[in-house]
Formats: C-alpha cells, structure tokens, sequence
C-alpha cells in the first residue's frame, strides 16, 4: 500500500464487511462529505 500524506486523495478502497455488504469509500464520501481516518491492520488468527 502506498503512503499517504495529510490533505492526499486517498485511492479507492472496497472492503467486505462482516454481514457481506461491501464498504467502498468513494461511496461513504459521496454519502458523508468530510474527513476519514483510515488505519490497516493487517494480522493472523
């Protein structure tokens, strides 16, 4: 993943949630203009 700097467009993000719908930002931001905090985890279990 590429890092990012405050005040960048972050790219396009789609994720699956845990009901099986699908999270895309671009979609959020078009919803709920207005910052976003973005934090990967990325781990095993």
């Amino acid at each position: 993943m590429p890092e990012l700097s405050l005040g960048e467009k972050a790219p396009e993000i789609a994720l699956a949630s845990a009901s099986g719908d699908m999270y895309r930002l671009s979609e959020d931001q078009q919803q709920r203009p207005g910052w976003r905090f973005i934090v990967y985890f990325r781990g095993s279990w």
